[in-house]
């Protein structure tokens, strides 16, 4: 189980950051809330220790106050100086691919990107919530609710995804599928290739009719098997599903792709213009096709048969909405999928599928 890292600057935030500190130890635990006052020993190495401390994140938090991006005493900007540490650590989790939640106190702003160093910009990318001293309570309860999708507490999502609803049978005779064999049944399921809009409700029907396997909604799901085969194209490494004829990257993009759901979309266009591992015609996997590759038994932390590269792609937009505009994400590391604002920066993994597949 990782940690929750509460990152801030001591002379902008110390006091909300004590308090937020407190309220996260009492509802996830104290030994799962990281603050560097708190958790790191006397004496104790502070870059070296934060470092290890990021390696086993599940979410960030940054408070961010009026001063956060302030001038030191030598009047220059604190954020740009390379051993600031409180850019350290957040370059450090954006690197990793860490989930990042601004947070802005009093009434501070967020940075524009242009305003950041390079290796934080994309901070500025995320969506931040505002923490209001006068309604704490309330606010740091929203918070609290974002961080349990990221911190491995599956039984906050079983409400999410949890409610009663049945998947709209129109959408998914309406559109092209592609098949696959059932593990133990032996009989043909389809998948959907084209985009559709999903509601919550839809999603978690869907999950539990082809038997995908959800760590929140589904979780005694034994998932869907390949085969799968890995494959060379040129310099580019696959897997391909023989079960769906569906032709997946091992890797993904190998990192988190900013400018959100357009810019995700805009990466596989790229890959289609320079025809990337021979072909052009990649796209973003529907949702059931995302949710196909989900396995109960984690492989080097991700939910992924082993010939997937467990760091490429932790976590990946795919071609459905939510009706009001929000995109569906697949979170392998965590075995489960929720909607995410299309501004949220996630990893890419491209599908195609194979001629007569």
């Amino acid at each position: 189980m990782g940690t929750i890292f509460i990152s801030y600057r001591r002379a902008d935030t110390l006091g909300e950051a004590g308090r937020l500190y407190d309220r996260l130890s009492a509802h996830f635990g104290q030994d799962r809330v990281f603050r560097d006052v708190d958790t790191i020993r006397p004496g104790g190495h502070f870059p070296r220790e934060i470092e290890g401390r990021l390696a086993g994140c599940d979410a960030m938090v940054v408070l961010i106050g009026p001063d956060w991006a302030g001038e030191d005493e030598a009047g220059r900007p604190r954020l740009h100086d390379p051993g600031d540490y409180v850019r350290m650590e957040v370059a450090a989790a954006l690197r990793a691919g860490v989930p990042v939640v601004p947070v802005l106190l009093r009434n501070a702003a967020m940075p524009p990107a242009a305003d950041l160093p390079p290796d934080v910009e994309g901070l500025a990318h995320r969506q931040a919530m505002e923490i209001d001293g006068a309604d704490f309570h309330d606010d740091v309860t929203g918070l609290i609710r974002i961080l349990e999708r990221s911190a491995g507490r599956p039984r906050s999502l079983r409400g999410l995804l949890g409610r009663r609803g049945a998947l709209a049978g129109a959408v998914v005779a309406a559109v092209a599928a592609t098949a696959l064999l059932l593990p133990g049944r032996h009989r043909p399921v389809e998948l959907r290739v084209e985009p559709a809009t999903l509601t919550v409700d839809d999603v978690r029907a869907l999950i539990v009719e082809r038997g995908f396997y959800s760590a929140a909604s589904n979780p005694r799901a034994e998932g869907i098997a390949g085969p799968y085969a890995p494959e060379i194209a040129g310099s580019v490494a696959l897997v391909v599903d023989e079960g769906t004829g569906l032709v997946w990257e091992r890797s993904g993009s190998r990192r988190i792709v900013q400018g959100g759901r357009d810019g995700a979309l805009a990466w596989v266009r790229a890959l289609n213009e320079r025809r990337h591992g021979g072909a052009d015609d990649w796209r973003l996997p529907t949702l059931e096709e995302a949710l196909s590759l989900m396995r109960p038994e984690p492989h080097g932390g991700i939910h992924l048969d082993p010939l997937f590269d467990a760091a490429g792609a932790p976590f990946v937009w795919t071609a459905d909405v939510e009706p009001g505009g929000d995109g569906w994400v697949v979170y392998y590391a965590d075995g489960y999928t929720v909607p995410e604002d299309p501004a949220v920066n996630a990893f890419v993994r491209a599908v195609r599928s194979r001629p007569g597949g």
